[in-house]
Formats: structure tokens, sequence, C-alpha cells
């Protein structure tokens, strides 16, 4: 029985010249996982918004039980049952897990007190349920991603909501996270929770999806039976290169689109042969690591100890490790915002800049490009424009007077946007724009001509989609080719092993192993290392490379 019914949806943002929603439908039915994909602007985030009661479309009508109804809150549809979960967690850095979870419905004694003793029975009781691995009295702030997406998932079950919607889920886990997030989705649809999944990844919605709706511009190519289609077929209607068939077709309201959209056309560097950065290397070492550690103000344990490592011209250098195992704060360190308890860095020589030194214009000749995980918090200012985001890092060349040259500032940023395959205006407010369009925006500043010399670049795939990850591909092996050093620290094994020339694996805060990617590595033996039961064998690279 189809519960929840979206019908002609569309959604218009002015300041931004974005239509998000053009005419958009969707039918849920209660007890199902339901994916909705589509490219990066497709429309998916928009959509699901207004389900949720954050966004008001324009036009259309959301029906449930065959009862119009109108979301103009958050809470109102919270009513219903709906609860979203956010690519970006809200969480509250200095209250508690079972405080964030709790926050806002919190039972009360005597109608004032926090009643903290029901609070944390039953967060105690629904970690157990779904396998969570979460201290109710530990600081959130001290927690990583996954962590965060998990209490986002209980916030919304401690508040009742049975249809929950979880926008790009994946995009921040780590593999094995990714498996254990599957198991309680599946767990919920066997408790009678309905499950709406934002994402692009075709391999993920057939593992899991049993209904799927496909957008593209802001319209509904279709909506599938997850039976009827398979991995190749639903990459091409995602990204506009098949027709469909009408047979197993449900419930569809736009016809396929005709001519299919022009996809980015990566620049194929010449050594690009299989493995991407399969190239000789350049001795000259951009970046030293040198026998840092980092100490907790509430811990005399280490959480980085003892790490080195070198990075030389066009070498890219992939740093990979579980949550929590040391590859969030080495990014604090290498994005300037945590200084090592002890050991140095140099960057091309000179001491390495912490922040707001490091934040120069990547394109300065002493710039560093820095893509950071967490986009929102540490990308860009939302409440700013696109325009305003790129020049905010370059003074010298958009501030000559003191005041914005906005012609220059608007062109540069124009420019820079085109040549990474980004159409939307420069001038609009980029908080307005999707997840994954905000991905590609940051890296189009961080990774345009001229190249910087040392990229840091922290899962830098995150939220795009096929053609925009191949694009990015493409981009850093030419970056790669002329003489950029990168760092690439991701939680996807995939993305390590396709881009990386070595591969440094850190378990509990220490290096245990320093491979050369000759090809012969495999995931498992990268997650053995991860959980500090491999052991490197001849393939490592010791760490006496630092003296080399």
């Amino acid at each position: 029985m189809q519960t929840v019914c979206l019908k002609n949806i569309s959604k218009f943002y002015p300041t931004s010249g974005v239509q998000a929603n053009d005419g958009a439908t969707l039918c849920l039915a209660r007890g199902t996982i339901h994916a909705v994909v589509g490219e990066n602007g497709a429309g998916k985030t928009t959509l699901m918004r207004i389900l949720a009661g954050q966004e008001h479309p324009d036009s259309g009508s959301i029906v449930i039980d065959d009862k119009p109804v109108v979301f103009k809150t958050p809470a109102v549809a919270g009513q219903y049952g709906i609860g979203m979960v956010h690519q970006h967690p809200l969480i509250i850095p200095d209250f508690t897990v079972e405080q964030n979870i709790a926050f806002g419905f919190e039972p009360r004694k005597s109608r004032i007190f926090v009643d903290e003793e029901v609070v944390r029975a039953k967060v105690v009781a629904l970690c157990e349920e779904l396998g969570f691995d979460l201290e109710p009295s530990a600081l959130v702030g001290s927690l990583g991603a996954g962590a965060h997406q998990q209490i986002e998932i209980l916030r919304q079950i401690f508040r009742n909501r049975e249809i929950l919607i979880l926008d790009e889920p994946t995009s921040v886990l780590a593999e094995q996270e990714i498996q254990s997030l599957f198991d309680v989705l599946r767990h919920l649809k066997a408790r009678g929770f309905t499950i709406l999944i934002i994402t692009h990844k075709p391999r993920e919605v057939l593992a899991l999806a049993d209904q799927i709706t496909v957008m593209r511009h802001g319209k509904t190519v279709g909506q599938y039976d997850a039976r009827t289609v398979d991995e190749t077929r639903l990459a091409r209607l995602i990204m506009g290169t098949d027709s469909p068939d009408i047979t197993d077709t449900i419930g569809r309201t736009a016809k396929p689109e005709e001519t299919s959209i022009q996809p980015l056309q990566p620049e194929q560097p010449e050594f690009c042969t299989g493995r991407i950065s399969a190239h000789n290397l350049d001795s000259t070492k951009t970046l030293e690591v040198d026998r840092i550690s980092v100490r907790s103000r509430h811990s005399r344990t280490p959480q980085l100890e003892d790490v080195s490592f070198s990075i030389c011209r066009g070498e890219i250098c992939g740093i990979c490790a579980l949550s929590g195992n040391g590859l969030e704060l080495l990014e604090d360190v290498l994005g300037g915002f945590e200084r090592p308890s002890s050991g140095n860095l140099r960057s091309c020589g000179k001491p390495y800049p912490l922040y707001p030194e490091l934040r120069q214009a990547p394109w300065n000749p002493e710039g560093i490009a820095y893509v950071p995980s967490d986009r929102m918090r540490r990308g860009v200012c939302d409440r700013l424009s696109v325009e305003e985001n790129f020049i905010a890092l370059d003074r010298k060349r958009f501030f000559p007077h003191g005041f914005a040259n906005r012609q220059v500032a608007r062109e540069i940023t124009q420019r820079m946007l085109e040549d990474f395959g980004v159409h939307i205006r420069a001038a609009g407010p980029i908080g307005e724009l999707s997840g994954g369009t905000i991905q590609k925006t940051i890296l189009a500043r961080e990774l345009s001509r001229p190249f910087a010399p040392l990229c840091i670049l922290c899962d830098p795939s995150a939220g795009l989609d096929i053609t925009s990850t191949d694009f990015l591909y493409a981009r850093v092996a030419k970056m790669c080719a002329n003489g950029s050093a990168i760092a690439l620290l991701s939680s996807n094994l995939d993305e390590i092993l396709t881009l990386s020339d070595r591969i440094i694996v850190l378990h509990r805060g220490r290096v245990a192993g320093d491979l050369q990617n000759d090809g012969k590595i495999t995931k498992e033996k990268l997650g053995a290392l991860m959980l500090g039961l491999g052991s490197a064998d001849s393939n490592v690279v010791q760490s006496q490379r630092m003296s080399r």
C-alpha cells in the first residue's frame, strides 16, 4: 500500500537561479527501503527536505493515506512520523551522546527536571538493539563521523519517527561502517520502519533497496522495482544515457529525456595506464612529517604517536585508517588546526604553517590546497555567496585597495567553476546548493590552475556522482604530472587503491604499514592492517624513508 506520495513538486531558488525540483513525483510504500538516486544537483535532497518539512514547495502536494497534508515545519512532519538524518549531522559537540539524542524531547520529572535515568535506559536499549557501540556519557565532539550518524538515527527513533530519510548516508563512512549501517537499516525495515535513502551509488542501491526513484535535472525519470534493473542500466538512467522501458516502471510522471546530458570531459594525462598514478616520481620532498605525536588534554595516551612519512613531488600518498585510529587527527594536523605535541612538519623545506596562515589561496606560490572531510564546517561559509567563498582566500588579488574588485572576482570564480564542470552562478548563495555541488565547488577552488605544490585531500569524492568522481581523479592525476604532491586521506579503499603510489595505514595512532601500491595490494590486506591483524611484508617501505 502506497502511504506517502509527493505529486508534481516544483521548487525554484531565485537568489541562485536554481530550479531544484520541476514537477517531481515519488510514491512510497510502508515497510520498504526506497532509494532516491541521481547525479549531483538532480534535486534529490530538495525533494526530501520538502517531505521532511524543511522546505516549502512552490507547487505540488504531499498526500498521506489519500489525504493531502501541508508540512509548514519539521515538527509538523514529525507528527506524521517523518524524520530526516542529514548528510552533515546536526550535533552539539559539547553535549553527551544521550543529551544529543534526547535534546528537545527529554522526559521530565515533576514536569521540571530531565529524567536522566529514563533517557539513559532508553538510549542504552536502542544501542544494544541496533549494535551501536556508543557510550551515553561520552562527549559527541570527541567522536567520529560514523558515531555522529548513529546519534542522528537514534535521535529520530527516540522521537518515534517511523519514516526515516537518510541523505547520502555512506558518504562519511568507512567500508566496514557501510556494511554495519546496511544491517541496521534492514533490521529497522523488519521492525516496520520505512527508509528513504538519497544516494548516487548504484551498487549500494541494488544491495539494499526495494524500490528506486531516479531523478535528473529536478524531474522524476521513473520509479522502478530494484529487482528489474542492474547496475549498468541504473547508472545509465542516472546519467541520462539510456531510455528506460515501460514494463518495469511504476508511477512514472515524467517522460525520459530524449537526449543525453553532456558529461564532464576529464583531461587524460599521458601516464594514465590502469592505476591512475603509475609514473616516475621526483625525489624532492614536498611534505616531511618527522616523528609527530599528539597527546589529548584528557589522556596520557598519545592519539598520534611517532608518525613519520614524506611525500615527494608528483607523488600521491594514500593514508587510511578506521574511525578513531588517528586519521581525523592527522587531518587536523595537516589542516593546521592542531599543533603536534612533539615532532616536526615541513612543507617545501619550510616550517609547516598553522591555521589561518595555511589558508592562503591554493593558487598562490606558497599556498596549500586543502579539501576538508567536513565541507560545511571547514570548506565553506554557507552564509556567503560562491564568489565570496573563493575570494576570501586571496585578498591581494581581489581586494587591491581595501575594496573588493567584484568584476575580476566574478570572472575568475566563474572560470574556475566552469573549468571543473560546475555550472552555477558565482553570485548565488553557496548554502542553497546540494551537498555534491558544494563539494565540486570546493574542489574547483582548491584544484584550479596554477596547481598548489602540496594538496591535502580528505575524502575528496564524498558526495560526488560517477561522472564527477572520474573528472576529479583525472584532475588529481594531471596535478601530479605537473609536480604537485598529494596527501590523500580517505575512508574509501577503492579510492586509495585507484589513486595512490604509496599507501600508509594507521592503527591506534601509529603507522601500521607503509606500502608501495604495486597493483598487488588488496582491500582485504589493507583491512587487516587497519584492524591491527595484519603485518607488513616485503612491500612495506620502512619509515627510514624519511632519512633517504
